[in-house]
């Protein structure tokens, strides 16, 4: 098994030394034990590590918390500090660079170990979702570009029944373009005799997350209201908001509704 990799960023050395043979005896692999900010930073691009053990007092101009923000910005590697104490304006500024533990000193082998396992963990997951979020937003780029040019109107309402997306077929066919219908309440555009039954439709989709297949009349720009048949669905978006999807077919004299 691949030994997990422990940069560490001590500015005492006795204490650096002894953190390493705790770290080996627990089944680490130490890549590197430096005293300063600037060759962390050089440890971190030439011995890429899992995670980086930060002390918070460092030797140089730049201390651990300054370093690690460095660290951060530049790679999605965990760091947990190292410190005697954390009075509030430490704790505040180490706030800001999203720490993944702290162990205190002096510390015990099974807060390393704790706190290094729960680390990694929390650093695992966090790369799975970001993978999994740039996967929807690339899926969802390529949907839309399908949306957009499909010859049917598709649209997007938000759980308070207010559209969040059209595509393009909204123009020739009813004459609103996308910016003068997102954000507006979807009732603003349906026949007040089908409001009662598309509240209706919307709520149960969004509560038993079912679909639907009804007959709607939508008004154009210019008044006349005109007949769809709309099936609905609903899915949830990557910030875990549930919408729903209608796709609308419309209905001539020669179309009959289905289902």
């Amino acid at each position: 098994m691949k030994k997990i990799r422990v940069l560490i960023v001590e500015d005492e050395s006795i204490i650096a030394f002894e953190l390493k043979t705790r770290l080996c005896n627990l089944g680490y692999l130490v890549t590197d034990i430096v005293d300063c900010g600037d060759r962390a930073l050089e440890s971190v691009q030439n011995q890429p590590p899992d995670v980086v053990l930060m002390d918070i007092t460092l030797k140089g101009g730049m201390d651990g918390i300054e370093t690690a923000s460095i660290i951060r910005k530049q790679e999605s590697i965990p760091i947990i500090f190292l410190t005697a104490y954390l009075d509030d304006s430490r704790l505040e500024r180490a706030k800001f660079t999203m720490p993944f533990g702290y162990i205190l000193k002096p510390f015990q082998e099974r807060d390393i170990k704790v706190t290094l396992e729960m680390a990694l963990y929390v650093a695992k997951v966090d790369a799975e979702r970001k993978r999994s979020h740039q996967w929807m937003r690339e899926n969802e780029k390529r949907y839309r570009n399908l949306l957009s040019n499909i010859g049917i109107l598709v649209c997007e309402v938000d759980e308070k029944g207010k559209y969040t997306y059209v595509n393009e077929r909204f123009k020739p066919v009813l004459g609103y373009t996308p910016e003068e219908l997102i954000g507006k309440p979807a009732a603003d555009i349906i026949h007040p005799d089908d409001l009662q039954q598309a509240a209706k439709k919307h709520d149960d989709l969004l509560q038993k997350q079912t679909t639907s297949k009804d007959v709607w009349r939508f008004k154009s720009k210019n008044g006349q209201y005109i007949k769809f048949e709309c099936s609905g669905s609903v899915y949830m978006d990557e910030n875990g908001n549930i919408k729903t999807v209608v796709a609308a077919n419309e209905l001539n004299s020669n179309q009959t509704p289905q289902g």
